[in-house]
């Protein structure tokens, strides 16, 4: 990645017009913009970032505007030097853009009174393209974690059902739980839906984090009932058919996303 333009830094801090500001600080995030454009492109699920992305517009668009906020404005400049430094260090391009997109927020924010909602931050970062890495860094313990969990459904419902390691073994025929059934996709999914409901209901920074906190274990959790659905398939005890992994998937979806509105759902005084 080059370094951020010298000129661009130079309109971003003396420019009076906070609209030019906000125009140079985009400009100058143009390698995230340009690895971004790329990403896109791969072959990989990376498009499907674009839906978090245009709900966080949408959001924001319906938030309004407000009073500029002076403190958010200093952090944004701050956070000038932050994207400066990340632009010519030799760390991951999706830890720059990372970095990169809560200082864009937080210029709106300041720069042009845009309300600032917690849920639209999560989805902007969610639009990320970041199903691959997840697949590669929590891929595996998913996979164990599903296979375990799995097993042990499984073994609560009276059948002979055992673990080792991603291999599971029910009533004696081995069950591998690949690499599709890590439950990476379902977790993006369901956190998509719960930051989407959060930034659309214009929940606070505690409720929008415990939103997401409670989104993981319940996609854990509902990828685990798939995982063994799924099982009972390939162990032959109950028949397949092709639509049934997407059919069991949407399925586990829709649990998790219950459990969270569940438990979130506004209290009657």
């Amino acid at each position: 990645m080059q370094s951020i333009s010298p000129l661009v830094t130079l309109v971003l801090c003396v420019t009076p017009i906070a609209g030019f500001r906000m125009i140079a600080l985009a400009a100058a995030g143009w390698p995230v913009w340009r690895w971004f454009v790329r990403r896109l492109q791969d072959g990989g699920d990376e498009p499907l970032g674009l839906v978090p992305l245009a709900l966080a517009v949408a959001v924001l668009a319906r938030a309004g505007r407000g009073e500029p906020s002076a403190a958010c404005r200093h952090a944004a400049l701050a956070g000038l030097g932050l994207t400066a430094v990340l632009a010519v260090l030799p760390v991951p391009p999706l830890l720059r853009a990372a970095c990169y997109l809560p200082v864009l927020a937080l210029a709106a924010r300041g720069l042009l009174g845009v309300r600032l909602v917690p849920g639209a931050l999560a989805l902007l970062l969610l639009a990320l393209p970041v199903i691959a890495s997840l697949q590669f860094w929590a891929g595996g313990p998913l996979r164990h974690a599903a296979a375990w969990l799995a097993a042990g459904l499984l073994g609560a419902g009276g059948f002979d059902a055992s673990c080792n390691g991603v291999v599971l073994s029910v009533a004696g025929a081995p069950v591998v739980v690949d690499g599709p059934c890590s439950g990476v996709r379902l977790l993006w999914t369901a956190c998509v839906a719960v930051a989407g409901l959060a930034a659309w209901s214009g929940w606070g920074w505690g409720r929008t984090a415990a939103a997401l906190a409670l989104a993981v274990p319940a996609a854990v959790l509902a990828n685990a009932w798939r995982t063994a659905s799924l099982a009972l398939g390939g162990a032959c005890i109950l028949p397949e058919a092709p639509w049934l992994h997407a059919a069991t998937g949407l399925c586990a979806l829709g649990a998790a996303l219950t459990a969270c509105f569940l438990v979130l759902r506004p209290r009657a005084a």
